[in-house]
């Protein structure tokens, strides 16, 4: 089970993000977020960070502060960050945000991973990709996922072992043509 330490209740405050990280190789562990106008935790810019073992929105165990406005975490060309993990006692709650559970946007947001979290009754999709990058310096403008949020899911089976007990749903799906 997950142990959060310290709460953080934005409801007195009117604009912004629970926490906004802007460095390099930044952990947030531990933490019940919740109440913000903004997104439980926005990640700008740097990269390597993890987010694990948190609360972000949804009902929690420390207080009564309602669930964040926007997203449960947000990635803004920010890149080689981990949100959860794939051991169980890392998973983060991302639980009745008003936003996306996770939301991973522009040309910089890669080789991020999001692993094995719990990302229920966000307002928007649990997770999803956007890259709204205009013409630049760079060249034309590239969108992440073939500008789709999502993969197409082809079909969802339950594995069961020898003795008849769950091992697990295997997904597949496929990205579609735009």
């Amino acid at each position: 089970d997950a142990r959060y330490m310290v709460g953080l209740d934005g409801s007195a405050v009117e604009v912004g993000p629970g926490i906004l990280i802007r460095a390099e190789h930044t952990t947030v562990r531990g933490l019940v977020i919740r109440g913000f106008a903004g997104d439980a935790v926005r990640l700008d810019g740097g990269g390597f960070s993890r987010i694990e073992v948190n609360l972000l929105g949804g009902e929690s165990p420390v207080d009564a502060a309602p669930a964040n406005a926007g997203c449960g975490v947000l990635i803004v060309d920010s890149h080689d960050n981990v949100v959860g993990g794939t051991e169980p006692a890392s998973r983060n709650e991302i639980v009745a945000n008003g936003g996306h559970g996770v939301l991973l946007s522009g040309i910089d947001a890669v080789a991020n991973s999001v692993l094995g979290n719990r990302i229920v009754a966000n307002g928007l999709d649990g997770i999803a990709l956007t890259a709204e990058v205009p013409l630049t310096a760079r060249g034309p403008r590239v969108v992440a996922n073939n500008d789709q949020s999502a993969p197409m899911l082809i079909s969802a089976t339950q594995s069961t072992g020898p003795d008849g007990a769950s091992q697990g749903t295997l997904l597949e799906g496929k990205l579609q043509s735009l």
